[in-house]
């Protein structure tokens, strides 16, 4: 008598399909990244590091799920990308809305970035509320998001500029093209270290806000099947107290890196 075989129940077959599917169109996760968010996301000339880097391909590692990180740009060109869904995954950023219309963010932060405001020593002034900075010319970098409700004040109330990068902005800061400078505390102290302006340039002790920056994956990626198993281990790694030493680990490699390039020059 021939052996008879159940019949799978119909959505454990469309289950066992679909993941097949996804697997298919999703041989590797593409990840890409701000190239200049130091010492969170930057671009060595030959390769993306940082610590929403390392955060994001440990996760990877530890799923045994191939990946390739890709240098795509400023960050204007990366979100282009994912909302075209030419990469998979951005490594931490802020949620806007714009960015939840094609992007799906993690449900946790990898890590809070504190927003700060810059100035010289020798041109502070009081910093409690947003209001102060009215009157005052302000420069920021070009994209970057600060959440809380302070993009849709700096809009309407702020004489803001913006620069491609980082650097150009502490360099008008520091020859008082501008009073300030607003960036995340991170990235701030980052470059302040490497470039030994400490003595002239230091954050208010007031911060502008503290965002929580999320892995975002591409709604439209058929990598987005993953988000649940990432989503799950990055827990594990946030509750193992696996996260500060990413960071630590990420501003010493940015220092050094950065010092090794300033005496080359």
């Amino acid at each position: 008598m021939p052996i008879r075989r159940a019949a799978l129940p119909p959505l454990l077959c469309c289950l066992f399909f679909s993941v097949g599917v996804a697997a298919k169109e999703c041989p590797r996760v593409v990840v890409s990244a701000d190239p200049n968010y130091p010492p969170l996301h930057w671009y060595d000339g030959e390769r993306l590091r940082g610590a929403s880097v390392d955060i994001v391909t440990r996760v990877f590692d530890d799923l045994k799920i191939p990946y390739e990180v890709k240098y795509e740009g400023p960050l204007l060109r990366v979100l282009a990308a994912a909302e075209d869904s030419r990469i998979d995954v951005v490594t931490t950023l802020k949620k806007t809305p714009e960015r939840l219309s094609f992007l799906d963010f993690t449900s946790r932060p990898a890590f809070a970035n504190p927003v700060a405001v810059f100035t010289n020593r020798d041109e502070t002034f009081p910093f409690r509320r947003w209001e102060d900075l009215k009157g005052k010319p302000g420069v920021m970098v070009l994209g970057n998001k600060f959440g809380e409700g302070f993009d849709e004040f700096l809009e309407t109330n702020l004489d803001m500029t913006r620069v491609g990068e980082i650097q150009q902005a502490f360099r008008m800061l520091k020859v008082h093209r501008v009073r300030y400078l607003i960036t995340g505390l991170f990235v701030g102290r980052s470059v302040i270290a490497v470039q030994d302006i400490g003595a002239e340039v230091a954050p208010l002790a007031t911060n502008v806000t503290e965002t929580l920056n999320y892995v975002a994956f591409a709604k439209g990626s058929a990598c987005l099947a993953h988000k649940p198993a990432f989503d799950k281990r990055l827990g594990e790694l946030i509750e193992s107290g696996a996260i500060p030493p990413i960071l630590d680990q990420a501003f010493a490699d940015w220092e050094t890196h950065a010092s090794a390039r300033k005496e080359s020059q």
